[in-house]
């Protein structure tokens, strides 16, 4: 059963519908930041929704003062989602499209997809938390090159640096996307959330002060139902039903 959610600001610019556990954001061409920051703040505190994926029209430069200042409550409010985030991308992702898209757990790209890293035809650096992000997905190496040379960069290519996660057949991108997000919102919630901000901290922390907090989160989700429901279902020989709890 697909659900439609409504988006009450700006609704043309921001499709949201819900299916199997998973949110798609569309973005229409087009669409305002603004529609898609409300869209994203809605499903943060929505136990229904086990995963997001985000598509639609991912050009989005930034073209002026307002854009610029909106953009990182966009990208803050993407990567702080305690569900996975997957973005897809059919086009071109660039300007606020590549850094949500930089800023989400797992990209998958259309074969004649590309990323357009050129931030900089107005004179002005890196916006959306590239400069923050982009190196660690690709090494400070790589993202220096990719942002002292902004270019375009196809599928095949971003597949290599890592900047893709999965390249699939254009054709078959929303099939490939709805099977990985459906198989995303099947993990165990709690641990999906803890995994992602143990990753997060670990990114500007060391390995002793990563494992400290790993165990604290351990801690905490062994006295969870999900937990319990894990170990009885493996003995069972069952599938798990989560609930998040």
């Amino acid at each position: 059963m697909v659900r439609r959610r409504p988006v009450t600001h700006e609704d043309d610019a921001l499709d949201a519908r819900e299916t199997t556990g998973v949110r798609v954001l569309t973005v229409a061409r087009g669409g305002g930041l603004d529609a898609l920051a409300e869209g994203l703040h809605g499903v943060s505190t929505d136990t229904s929704a086990r995963c997001v994926v985000l598509t639609g029209d991912l050009d989005l430069p930034v073209s002026d003062a307002a854009d610029e200042a909106v953009v990182p409550t966009v990208v803050t409010a993407l990567a702080a989602l305690p569900q996975p985030v997957v973005v897809a991308v059919a086009g071109t992702a660039r300007g606020a499209g590549l850094a949500l898209a930089c800023a989400a757990d797992l990209r998958v790209l259309a074969h004649d997809a590309c990323l357009d890293t050129g931030v900089d035809a107005d004179a002005l650096p890196p916006l959306g938390g590239l400069s923050w992000t982009l190196p660690r997905l690709l090494g400070r190496g790589r993202a220096t090159d990719l942002l002292l040379r902004p270019r375009v960069v196809g599928a095949g290519e971003a597949l290599t640096l890592g900047l893709a996660t999965y390249v699939v057949p254009a054709p078959e991108l929303d099939d490939e996307v709805q099977a990985l997000a459906e198989e995303l919102a099947a993990r165990p919630p709690l641990a999906v959330a803890a995994t992602k901000r143990s990753l997060s901290h670990a990114a500007d922390d060391g390995l002793v002060g990563t494992m400290q907090v790993e165990a604290q989160r351990a801690a905490m989700l062994r006295r969870s139902r999900d937990h319990a429901e894990a170990r009885a279902a493996t003995a069972e020989g069952r599938p798990p039903v989560f609930e998040g709890r």
